[in-house]
């Protein structure tokens, strides 16, 4: 997994081995803080439980992403990593720490300002995951296993690309492609998604801001550590909130194991991408973040992390996939998906492909999927199958003109097609090369039609159309003008057989038997 982006946040120090000990200062513990021989003791205060169990939930999302096991003592004297509480002078932040390469009594040790506004001593404040002080707890905790700031100097890639720390950006710059944000690790100083599509939230309010280790964080801890293969379970489902509470911000999922989902439920808008961060220096190199538009919070999915599966709700929502075969419910509203590779299925659950037009937009390269009753319309790039009820089918399988072009063999030849001819026909007329009514007039004029209904008088052909097609008696007046156009060679049979294959009144009965036999071609377009 080497990178330059994570090296960016590498101190070049690591703790010794994966079996890690901490403790708690107790109240009344002193500190010698001083570095250069002089002596600067610090009496610190005791953890409550509440502070010792958000402490405890940092290090468990450490060990959710990285091979790592932590063991709590009672003694700090005898553990790895120590964390401290005491009311800093002002002007000195709300923690820090000291990383391995420290080195003395001071490696390994944490502090925490107890009279911060961001840090709470009971549930419900800012150091719950989503608020504003977890972030600092997990920070200086990153610290502590050799973390650097990606603006830091010193680090062993130096900062991230383009970061430039001056008067203007006194918590470095955002960088190129706007990696040195929250968003994308949560050693940033510039906390949140600053780059977002909606305003950030006041840092004291209880939600909005990062929930756990981000991308670029779950990266840098594999590295040094290995990663933890076993968290997780397949087929976990990622919920996007509907609505701002407490608790709620941005997580980077890190799952080892398969087939995972992100789902809304709601009827905002939402952008759900699938694509995990690819580390680097590139647009979604620190991840892609799924958001709902007006709630601050959501995902972003770690390096080598698979989610195949996107389900949105019933707002006009983004879905983008990744490589693999991936899965999109894109619920109701009018939908933008764009598959990136892989064998992608977009379903439309309990619904009829005779609800629905499949049309090709030459003009955005797209499927265009749209209810007959006009509720919706999703544009799919990238993606050819569709779920319905009758089964999964490939969009060349059941466009418009496709169906038509199904319905031309019944019409004028008597039969269903054969899945080769469908095949060569549905092409032409798709990407342009024949129209609709060249095939009409091929088909038309073709031995196999002449030696069917081609022999049938003009009458007759007409009567067949009514009762193929409409499936019904044709009336008078109808079948008067019909005959009178072949008669007058205004309109040829192939002509008016299109002409009756695209009228509202076409049978769905007679719809459905093409769709049925094209569902038995299975993947002959694939």
């Amino acid at each position: 997994m080497p990178s330059s982006l994570i090296s960016s946040l590498d101190l070049g120090t690591r703790l010794e081995g994966n079996v890690i000990t901490y403790a708690f200062h107790r109240q009344g513990d002193v500190i010698d803080l001083s570095s250069d021989g002089g002596s600067a003791r610090q009496r610190l205060t005791g953890w409550n439980d509440y502070e010792k169990q958000q402490a405890r939930l940092a290090f468990d999302m450490f060990a959710q992403v990285a091979d790592l096991t932590f063991v709590e003592v009672a003694d700090p004297a005898q553990a790895t990593l120590r964390l401290g509480l005491y009311d800093f002078p002002p002007g000195l932040g709300y923690g820090y720490a000291y990383p391995p390469e420290a080195g003395g009594a001071l490696a390994g040790f944490a502090a925490f300002n107890l009279s911060s506004w961001a840090w709470s001593r009971e549930a419900g404040g800012h150091l719950d995951a989503g608020a504003y002080g977890y972030i600092t707890l997990i920070h200086e905790i990153g610290h502590l296993f050799g973390l650097a700031h990606p603006h830091d100097l010193d680090s062993l890639g130096g900062p991230l690309p383009g970061v430039v720390t001056d008067a203007q950006h006194p918590r470095g710059s955002l960088g190129d492609f706007e990696l040195n944000q929250g968003i994308y690790t949560m050693m940033s100083y510039n906390d949140g998604w600053l780059t977002g599509p909606m305003p950030q939230v006041e840092r004291e309010v209880s939600y909005g801001w990062n929930a756990s280790l981000m991308a670029l964080d779950v990266a840098i801890m594999q590295q040094k550590y290995g990663a933890n293969l076993a968290y997780g379970e397949p087929g976990t489902i990622y919920e996007l909130a509907d609505a701002d509470h407490h608790g709620y911000g941005y997580s980077a999922i890190w799952n080892a194991h398969g087939d995972n989902v992100i789902r809304y439920q709601g009827d905002r808008n939402a952008v759900i991408n699938l694509m995990p961060a690819s580390l680097e220096p590139a647009w979604g190199g620190g991840g892609y973040v799924s958001y709902v538009e007006g709630v601050h919070g959501g995902y972003t999915i770690a390096h080598g992390v698979e989610v195949r599966t996107a389900i949105s709700g019933g707002g006009d929502d983004m879905l983008i996939g990744n490589a693999l075969d991936n899965l999109f419910d894109p619920g109701a509203g009018s939908n933008t998906i764009h598959g990136n590779g892989g064998a992608d299925v977009v379903r439309y659950a309990d619904a009829s492909i005779r609800d629905y037009n499949v049309s090709w937009d030459a003009g955005q390269s797209a499927w265009v999927v749209a209810g007959r009753d006009g509720a919706r319309a999703d544009t799919l790039h990238d993606v050819r199958m569709l779920d319905f009820n009758e089964g999964r089918l490939y969009a060349e399988a059941v466009a418009d003109s496709s169906l038509a072009v199904g319905a031309l063999y019944i019409a004028l030849l008597d039969r269903l097609p054969e899945a080769g001819g469908y095949a060569y026909w549905t092409t032409e007329a798709l990407t342009g090369v024949q129209t609709l009514l060249t095939v009409a007039n091929l088909v038309s004029s073709s031995d196999e039609f002449a030696q069917g209904l081609g022999r049938s008088d003009d009458g007759q052909f007409v009567n067949w159309l009514y009762d193929t097609v409409m499936t019904r008696m044709p009336d008078a007046p109808g079948h008067t003008y019909w005959v009178d156009q072949l008669q007058r060679d205004i309109m040829d049979r192939g002509e008016i057989a299109l002409f009756f294959l695209t009228a509202d009144e076409q049978s769905l009965a007679f719809r459905e038997e093409v769709v049925a036999q094209v569902i038995e071609f299975g993947d002959i377009w694939a």
